[in-house]
Parts: C-alpha cells; structure tokens; sequence
C-alpha cells in the first residue's frame, strides 16, 4: 500500500510478504494491502487466526497515516513490511525479517522431528488391523466424506501408525515398519 505524504514528494510503501514451503523450499508471495491478504487467507486457510496479525497491521497503517497525514517522513518506516508464515494452525508475524526467519526455523525444525518418517494421514469413521502370521498389520479403514461426524486420523509413518481421535487424543499405536493400509469402503456395515 503506497501511503503519499502530505506536502512531500515522499511515501511510505506498506506491504505484506507471506513465506511458505514447497518441496523444502521457502518461498514468498507480496501483497499490497490487508483486504488482498484477507481474500487470499479466507479462500486457502479459512481455518487459521488471523486476530493478532490482522491487528499489527491496522496499528503500523494506522501509525504510518497519522505521521503521513502531519507531513513527517521516517527514512526506517519508507519501505514497511509486515513478515508472516502459517505454523499449524497459528500465523506467525513480525516486523523484522530477521525475527520471522528465525521463528520460521525454529517450526520447521520441530516438525521435521515431530514428522520424522511421516508418509500421509487418512480419514476414518472406523478402523481395525490385524497381524497377519507374516508379522505384517493389516489396517483397514472406512470413510464416508458425507459424514464429518466421528472421524479418527491414522497418521502413517515409516516405522508406526498413530490412531487418533477428533479431539487430539492418541487412541492407539502400532510400532512396526511392516504394515499396510487398505480402504474398505465407506460403511463398516457394507
């Protein structure tokens, strides 16, 4: 957002860069004021608060027109940007590029711990496995997407399966390398 100063040839440039990760790579999308910011969160990540980062940038736009408004130009407040990545279901923000940076490591080297091994997690209403006499798990689930009730989480790693309910709590676990997860349909009953 270009903010003109009052009776100078000056102004100030207010933006937003986003980072996000692809293929582990770290990348970055400009945008030139908080409605375009808005619509582009709302359409991909109707789910993540956006409160604290929302009100940071109405406190500097609203800094930055007072002082354009009385005339003064800040030579460190000419190119202003407000620096945010999503970490789980939080938006992280700053003023610095340094502090974003740091914060943005910091959650990626947590999940690559956390996630160590993970391959994907499927959805399901119902569950059961088995060990087959070769020592491997059968994990069958069923999944009806028409129904958002009473969904678990089978989160699949290299070396175990994590069974989890809707409200975080981890149900069960298998620890084994030699497992394998098949869909059964979308009704246990079927």
């Amino acid at each position: 957002m270009k903010i003109k100063i009052n009776n100078k040839a000056f102004l100030y440039d207010f933006t937003i860069c986003y980072y996000y990760l692809t293929f582990d790579k770290v990348n970055s999308a400009k945008f030139d004021d908080l409605a375009s910011f808005e619509e582009f969160m709302k359409e991909n990540h109707p789910d993540v608060n956006q409160n604290d980062f929302s009100s940071k940038y109405a406190k500097r736009l609203e800094s930055l027109q007072a002082d354009a408004s009385n005339g003064v130009f800040k030579h460190d407040d000419e190119y202003t940007t407000l620096y945010c990545f999503i970490g789980g279901d939080t938006l992280y923000s700053s003023f610095s590029y340094i502090t974003i940076q740091e914060k943005m490591s910091a959650y990626q080297d947590g999940q690559k711990k956390v996630n160590d091994g993970y391959i994907h997690t499927f959805k399901a209403q119902n569950w059961s496995f088995d060990q087959m006499n070769s020592g491997c798990y059968k994990i069958r689930y069923w999944y009806d997407k028409e129904k958002p009730e009473g969904v678990y989480s089978i989160h699949t790693f290299k070396d175990k399966v994590i069974f989890e309910q809707e409200d975080g709590q981890i149900h069960s676990m298998i620890v084994s390398d030699n497992y394998y997860v098949h869909f059964e349909g979308k009704d246990k009953n079927s």
